[in-house]
């Protein structure tokens, strides 16, 4: 049904999600312990694509409570996009209970608080981001993108504007 870019991945507890590829790839993909998208070019899917498949999907899906949006980067979207694609799955889908996706923490730390809780406010209810460790010196040994201190003010950030 829906035409998905292999490989697709999601957290475990998004097995019974329906998934929107909003993004493929991972706008970073140089951390040392992570392959999932060494395959793909970083892009940001065109809305009336995205669009058309949330279509598609709502007419054989129309009670689907959660949804996932892909790929690895996903917060990435410029708000405005980001906004315009959450505003059309709920219009679609009435019976939502969430919608997720990954974040990494410079996502969370380029948005606005006003942008997150708007982001929020349009249904993005959670995020996963990518953890691994608090050490600096494994943090930086796998290119991680990220330190200790940017990790907590994100996580931080996004407690701020209402993310649980």
């Amino acid at each position: 049904m829906l035409d998905y870019d292999y490989p697709l991945y999601r957290p475990p507890s998004e097995a019974k999600s329906l998934i929107f590829q909003v993004t493929l790839g991972c706008s970073f993909n140089v951390c040392s312990y992570c392959n999932m998208y060494r395959t793909k070019e970083y892009v940001e899917r065109p809305l009336d694509e995205i669009k058309m498949e949330i279509d598609l999907a709502s007419k054989h899906m129309q009670d689907t409570s959660r949804i996932f949006l892909a790929d690895g980067d996903a917060l990435n979207l410029p708000t405005d996009r980001m906004l315009q694609t959450l505003d059309y799955i709920n219009l679609k889908f009435p019976n939502l209970e969430r919608i997720s996706c990954y974040a990494m923490p410079k996502n969370i730390l380029e948005k606005s608080p006003e942008e997150l809780k708007r982001i929020r406010d349009a249904g993005l209810s959670m995020f996963y981001i990518g953890i691994e460790t608090g050490s600096d010196k494994i943090l930086k040994k796998v290119t991680k993108g990220a330190t200790a201190q940017t990790i907590i003010k994100s996580c931080q950030k996004a407690k701020d504007t209402g993310y649980t």
